[in-house]
């Protein structure tokens, strides 16, 4: 799984129409998503976790943020 698989992952949870209703719905639902990622790759997490980081971009960079100290990255 490469970077660009990762983001395109997480675009459909960001095009879920309950995201836009709930935040914690969200954050939840890609939380649940990066940690079985991590578990196969963990490069491509990184990689993409910075792109949103160097985004700067709400919420995906407070979401990369809260993956990377749940996830102990």
């Amino acid at each position: 799984m490469s970077k660009e698989d990762i983001l395109v992952m997480f675009q459909t949870d960001f095009d879920n129409p309950a995201s836009f209703k709930s935040g914690e719905y969200l954050r939840e639902y890609i939380f649940k998503r990066a940690k079985n990622i991590i578990l196969t790759d963990r490069n491509g997490l990184v990689d993409a976790l910075n792109e949103w980081i160097k985004s700067r971009t709400e919420p995906r960079t407070m979401l990369a943020v809260y993956l990377a100290r749940e996830l102990r990255m």
